[in-house]
């Protein structure tokens, strides 16, 4: 059976550099990562790494890798920025107006879906309104921090 990249083992300069972001007695809003406008702090890497519930931040970045690894398989994909989304269960909130004019163009749709439920942590679901041509995308849950 295949391993999968994420129950490989890290490697001992692996392992220095997580301890190193994930260490709770540096500052949480030391910045880490810096990519185009995307800035990461500590704390936010925080969520990912210490079994918390998972910022938004920490999201748009993922979502930023999905959409730069179809673009290299040539598909044109737009993705919902985390921070609107729950925007859009306000009434005062036009859901299309955070949308590009030219979404019907696009190759593929994916929005994380905010789902509030009483006695429950709000979430998100990810929901996929197009699929590209023989590819499974799953949907999947993370829990959300405000």
């Amino acid at each position: 059976m295949r391993r999968k990249n994420w129950e490989k083992d890290l490697g001992p300069l692996q392992e220095k550099l997580l301890k190193y972001v994930l260490d709770k007695s540096l500052p949480a809003a030391e910045l880490i990562v810096k990519d185009d406008n995307i800035c990461l702090t500590r704390e936010d890497l925080w969520s990912l790494g210490l079994n918390q519930c998972m910022e938004s931040t920490i999201g748009n970045a993922c979502f930023k890798i999905i959409r730069e690894a179809a673009q290299k398989h040539g598909k044109d994909v737009y993705i919902a920025d985390m921070y609107v989304v729950p925007t859009w269960k306000t009434m005062n909130v036009d859901p299309l107006s955070s949308l590009p004019n030219n979404l019907c163009s696009k190759d593929a749709i994916l929005f994380p879906a905010w789902s509030m439920q009483q006695n429950q942590l709000d979430h998100y679901l990810l929901c996929v309104e197009l699929q590209f041509q023989k590819i499974d995308i799953q949907i999947f849950r993370m829990k959300f921090v405000d």
